[in-house]
């Protein structure tokens, strides 16, 4: 074997355990959010000490606030701190950026939803036919949120797109945006059908009420964050689909879009800094 075969091959060994734990991490993640919110957040039992107390609440107002604080700071690229993406993205990001940013990202729905503390012991659990319609309504939202990751490029979503290139030794090839399927019905379905994961539920308890409505809020203000970003990724691609796609509502009429604010917001970073690498775009690339 050649230097540059055992080169490869350990590059590949490499790539192949990055794999294991992007995926890997992936589904623990999203099998303990789905499990959680199925039991209205109290799978664990009675958790640190009496149901609502004081304790109880902090631990619960900080795992709240985590994943959208890191989520959004490793996302926004006028935000986020270099030592910060150097220790959960790499340099730059990197080839394995979308990787590394699954990886935490599913670390912080395993610790919000195996850590959370339940507030109040009293839950509602329709019986039934209504059961049948929540579990159904239920399983639809996971399926409308597999179907938006998928058109907005699963690679990207599930971060396989980062360890696949490194076992190629290529730079990662980011997707074209295509406005088909549920971004034809509006602007940031993945948000959305993460918000209807969220109600949908069987089982209610104040638990979900507050963890609802926080992520709720993320969710709205994260998009409208994200769309800064798109533009300045898909300039008049993306221009022209948010002027005839509504924001978050199926069938709303979209507002006009903010087109000379958005560039006003993004046109300095874009004629000031170079273009950005494949290496750079893979930090910023997800869409959740």
């Amino acid at each position: 074997m050649t230097r540059m075969d055992s080169n490869a091959a350990r590059r590949r060994v490499v790539a192949l355990a990055w794999g294991v734990a992007t995926h890997g991490a992936f589904v623990l993640g999203v099998a303990a959010m789905a499990w959680s919110l199925h039991a209205g957040l109290h799978p664990w039992g009675g958790g640190l000490g009496e149901a609502g107390g004081p304790v109880a609440w902090l631990v619960d107002l900080a795992l709240l606030a985590q994943f959208p604080l890191l989520h959004s700071w490793l996302l926004s690229k006028d935000a986020r701190p270099a030592w910060l993406v150097r220790a959960f993205l790499g340099v730059k990001g990197g080839v394995l950026g979308t990787s590394r940013f699954v990886i935490v990202s599913a670390l912080q729905l395993l610790l919000a939803f195996t850590l959370w503390q339940p507030l109040s012991t009293m839950a509602w659990r329709p019986t039934g036919a209504l059961l049948v319609a929540h579990e159904a309504a239920f399983a639809l939202a996971w399926i409308l949120l597999v179907v938006a990751m998928r058109e907005a490029g699963l690679s990207v979503q599930t971060g396989s797109l980062g360890w696949t290139s490194l076992w190629k030794g290529a730079a990662p090839r980011f997707p074209a945006f295509r406005p088909i399927g549920l971004h034809a019905l509006v602007r940031h379905p993945i948000y959305v059908a993460f918000t209807l994961v969220l109600w949908t539920a069987p089982t209610w308890t104040l638990d979900r009420f507050v963890l609802g409505g926080v992520w709720t809020v993320y969710c709205v203000l994260g998009a409208r964050r994200k769309e800064a970003r798109l533009l300045e990724r898909h300039g008049a691609v993306w221009e022209e689909h948010a002027a005839r796609t509504p924001f978050f509502v199926p069938g709303l009429r979209p507002r006009p879009v903010p087109a000379r604010s958005l560039e006003s917001a993004v046109a300095p970073r874009m004629l000031s800094a170079p273009a950005p690498t494949s290496g750079d775009r893979g930090a910023c690339a997800s869409s959740s």
